[in-house]
């Protein structure tokens, strides 16, 4: 297939065609790229469903699924749901094979964004995508397997691979707001004289709470 690419002139090889089609049956948008759209009229509402992954909006916030998939054959997950804050994704390949996993982020406005895993030599790698549940609406990844280019006579065997998705959430910056909720703004934001000023109506209000309880007690 690359010979045949090569002879017609084509600065492409297949392994590059099949991914942007793996993207194309997915999106089939003009403004991410015009790889990433059919031009036939007949095919401008074309696109396939992914499998659809739902993350819990309460406890803990994980998911991990084990898959397996052939030579040249697309899998589409799609990621929503899940508590505000960034997602992080896992994935984990068979180190036999040659994996390549692209994936497209969506936002509140509609737009896609691409990008690809970097895996290393075991075929492993990890993204992170913040304002996940606020700037970014869903995430969708595109594993595949492109290691096999002949002898394709036999039936082809699967192999595994592992994902797994998760929320994480600004753990410091919620908790300061809980114990700082009666003020202003934050503590560490305040100015010393802030800080003190802010003793004192303490202090103050901790008089009167205690002359009130002197008066119940009497």
């Amino acid at each position: 297939m690359d010979y045949a690419l090569e002879k017609n002139n084509l600065d492409v090889n297949f392994s590059q065609i099949f991914t942007d089609w793996t993207i194309t049956v997915l999106v089939n948008d003009c403004f991410l790229g015009e790889r990433y759209c059919y031009k036939n009229e007949n095919l401008k509402s074309l696109r396939i469903t992914p499998s659809i992954n739902f993350l819990p909006l309460r406890g803990k916030s994980t998911l991990g699924v084990s898959q397996t998939t052939k030579n040249w054959s697309g899998n589409w997950f799609k990621f929503i749901g899940g508590k505000e804050g960034t997602l992080k994704i896992e994935f984990i390949g068979n180190p036999e094979n040659l994996f390549k996993v692209p994936y497209l982020s969506k936002n509140i406005s509609g737009e896609y964004s691409l990008n690809f895993f970097e895996l290393n030599e075991y075929q492993r790698g990890e993204i992170l995508v913040p304002g996940f549940g606020t700037e970014v609406s869903f995430v969708t990844i595109i594993p595949t397997i492109q290691s096999k280019t002949s002898g394709f006579l036999s039936p082809e065997p699967a192999f595994p691979f592992f994902w797994e998705a998760s929320t994480i959430v600004e753990v410091e910056e919620v908790k300061e707001d809980s114990n700082s909720k009666y003020l202003e703004k934050p503590i560490s934001k305040m100015a010393k004289e802030e800080i003190l000023a802010k003793i004192s109506e303490i202090e103050e209000l901790l008089n009167q709470l205690k002359a009130q309880l002197a008066q119940i007690e009497t």
